[in-house]
């Protein structure tokens, strides 16, 4: 997918950090698929809700195969 969204449930919550670059690693699937197999994808901090958990209902916001924002459902 070139540039798009994605609705998707978040499976899986994991703070990262790199050299003190906080990320997010997030395990989804689909929402219209959640029968799938997960993907995941890391996201920085500053594109990501501070409270994501398990569960919730997002909307991935899309560009070049990659997530490169998440939003609240």
């Amino acid at each position: 997918m070139l540039k798009g969204t994605l609705n998707a449930i978040i499976q899986q919550v994991t703070p990262v950090s790199i050299h003190g670059q906080r990320s997010w690693d997030l395990v989804y699937v689909p929402t219209a698929q959640p029968c799938a197999p997960p993907a995941s994808a890391r996201v920085g901090v500053e594109a990501a809700p501070p409270d994501l958990a398990p569960g919730d209902q997002v909307r991935l916001d899309i560009l070049l195969g990659q997530v490169v924002e998440v939003h609240r459902a």
